[in-house]
C-alpha cells in the first residue's frame, strides 16, 4: 500500500515562506515614548556612575599598594 507524498512537488515551492523578504524595508521603527527614553537615559547615566566608581577605587587601591 502506497501513501502519496505528504507535500506533492508542485505545490512545495508555492507555499514556501521568504524568511529574507524586503517586505518592511523602508518602514521607520516606532518612535520610543518619553518615559522609555527617560528610563535609557537614566540607565547610561548609573552605568557611567558605576564603572566610574569602579575605575576610582580600582586606581586608589593601585596607589595604594604602590607604597
Amino acid at each position: 500500500m502506497a501513501f502519496p507524498p505528504r507535500f506533492p512537488s508542485s505545490t512545495v515551492n508555492e507555499k514556501r515562506v521568504d524568511t529574507m523578504g524586503n517586505s518592511t524595508q523602508g518602514v521607520a521603527p516606532p518612535q520610543l515614548r518619553v518615559r522609555d527614553q527617560a528610563r535609557q537615559a537614566a540607565t547610561l547615566m548609573a552605568f557611567s556612575a558605576v564603572t566610574s566608581a569602579a575605575f576610582a577605587t580600582a586606581l586608589l587601591v593601585l596607589t595604594r599598594l604602590g607604597r
